[in-house]
C-alpha cells in the first residue's frame, strides 16, 4: 500500500479516491479479502461482464489510461486470458493509431510446465521446441531444436538436420516452448521470457516489460525498459510473449500509474495473494473486471 500516494493527486477527489483504493489494499494485505472487495465495489471500480466484453473492457480501460498519459498494467489469472487479453489490447491501440503496421516476427513462447513436468515424457508434444538458457554439450545458449519426442532416455531433438537426445537430468539447461508468429511494430509492449544480456551487454532480465522502438534490418529488436534505457535483442533473444498483460505471479514487483485486473473466474488460480498482488500493482486507480462477482 505503499504505492498508493495521495500526493500523487491531481485534485481532492482523486486524493479521496486514492486514499479508499489505498484502504482496499491494507484490508487485503491484513487478509479481509471480502472487505476488500466490497470497498473497491463501492468505489465503482468492479464491473461484471462476459468473456468478450470484458476483454473489449479491458482494452478500453488500457486506452483510457494512456489517454490520461499513465502507465497502465494488466494483471490476469491465467496464460489463457494473458493471450486473450493482449491481443484485445493490441487490436484495440492499433485501431486508435497508438501501434502502427509492424513485420511478422518468429518468436518462441513458453509452455507452461514444471521442472518435475520437464522430466517427463508424456509432457513433449510434436510441434514443441526447446530453447536452450545455458551452453549444454554442441548447443549454445539461444539455440533452439524441434522436439521429435521423448521417452524414457530423454528429449530427443533435432536442429540443422543433427538429431541428439538430452538427458532429463539437464532439463534445467532449456525451457519448452512453442513457435509463434506475431506482428510486431514500433510502440508494442513485450515482455521478455529469459535472462540473458543485449547487444550491449546490458541485463535483460525474465519477467521484463519492453517497449519496441524499431526493428533492424537484421532483425534484431531494439527496445526500451522500463527505465527509459534503450537495449538491442538479437534475432536468437525471441523468447518473449506481448507484454500489455500479464501473470499476477509475473506482475509482483512491478508498479504502474492504473492497474486492470482481469479475473477470468478460473477459482484455482484465485487465492488471497493473488488477489492481494493484482489490485495493489497501481498507483493511483485500479478496475476490476470479472465475468461473476458473486463467484468472485
Amino acid at each position: 500500500f505503499r504505492r498508493q500516494n495521495p500526493k500523487l493527486a491531481r485534485s481532492a477527489e482523486e486524493k479521496k479516491f486514492i486514499r479508499e483504493y489505498r484502504a482496499a489494499v491494507k484490508q487485503a494485505a491484513k487478509g479481509e479479502i471480502a472487505e476488500s472487495l466490497d470497498r473497491l465495489e463501492r468505489m465503482g471500480c468492479v464491473r461484471e461482464l462476459p468473456d468478450e466484453p470484458r476483454r473489449a473492457a479491458v482494452a478500453g480501460e488500457y486506452l483510457t489510461a494512456l489517454q490520461r498519459g499513465e502507465r497502465p498494467l494488466v494483471v490476469a489469472q491465467t496464460w489463457s486470458e494473458v493471450h486473450a487479453v493482449n491481443d484485445a489490447i493490441r487490436c484495440t491501440l492499433r485501431s486508435a493509431g497508438l501501434v502502427g503496421d509492424g513485420e511478422r516476427l518468429t518468436t518462441f513462447q513458453p509452455v507452461d510446465r514444471s521442472e518435475a513436468q520437464k522430466r517427463d515424457a508424456r509432457f513433449y508434444e510434436t510441434g514443441h521446441a526447446v530453447v536452450f538458457l545455458k551452453r549444454y554439450g554442441r548447443h549454445r545458449k539461444g539455440d533452439v531444436c524441434e522436439v521429435l519426442g521423448a521417452n524414457e532416455r530423454g528429449v530427443m531433438l533435432i536442429r540443422e538436420g543433427r538429431q541428439s537426445t538430452v538427458s532429463y537430468r539437464y532439463a534445467g539447461a532449456f525451457v519448452v516452448a512453442k513457435r509463434a508468429d506475431i506482428e510486431v511494430a514500433a510502440g508494442d509492449r513485450l515482455q521478455l521470457k529469459s535472462n540473458g544480456r543485449s547487444v550491449e551487454g546490458a541485463r535483460l532480465h525474465n519477467g521484463e516489460l519492453v517497449t519496441v522502438r524499431r526493428i533492424d534490418r537484421s532483425g534484431a529488436l531494439v527496445v526500451t525498459d522500463e527505465r527509459g534505457e534503450t537495449k538491442t535483442l538479437a534475432r536468437s533473444q525471441r523468447l518473449l510473449v506481448r507484454g500489455y498483460a500479464v501473470t499476477s505471479y509475473a506482475s509482483q514487483g512491478k508498479t504502474a500509474d492504473t492497474v486492470i485486473v482481469a479475473d477470468a473466474g478460473n477459482r484455482a488460480a484465485t487465492s488471497r495473494e493473488q488477489w492481494y498482488v493484482s489490485i495493489s500493482r497501481g498507483r493511483k486507480r485500479v478496475v476490476v473486471l470479472t465475468p461473476n462477482l458473486i463467484a468472485l
